[in-house]
């Protein structure tokens, strides 16, 4: 998990993409240490570069890590579900942070 710099229930980190990454988009967070906190972000990717910045604000939690862990590989289970390809589902894990 990146360093989160935090402040009033919103959260904010640096991340790095892919190449090709959208400028902006949205996306979730899940932590699957505790306190197993959930949260939606927007993530500006700072061009030319391949990092980018993450804002997002806190909006639940999970009950435990075993609830936090299930949900985690859902979410890799999704992009898996819309790659065409081993290498298309290895770049969109790879531009989601999941791997």
């Amino acid at each position: 998990m990146p360093q989160l710099k935090e402040f009033a229930g919103f959260y904010a980190h640096t991340l790095k993409l892919e190449k090709g990454s959208p400028v902006f988009h949205t996306a979730p967070t899940r932590e699957i240490e505790y306190p197993f906190r959930v949260g939606t972000s927007l993530v500006v990717r700072l061009w030319p570069w391949l990092g980018a910045i993450v804002v997002g604000r806190w909006t639940g939690r999970e009950a435990d890590e075993e609830q936090a862990l299930m949900r985690a590989v859902q979410a890799r289970t999704v992009v898996a579900s819309q790659a065409h390809d081993a290498d298309d589902e290895l770049e969109l894990n790879q531009m989601l942070g999941l791997m």
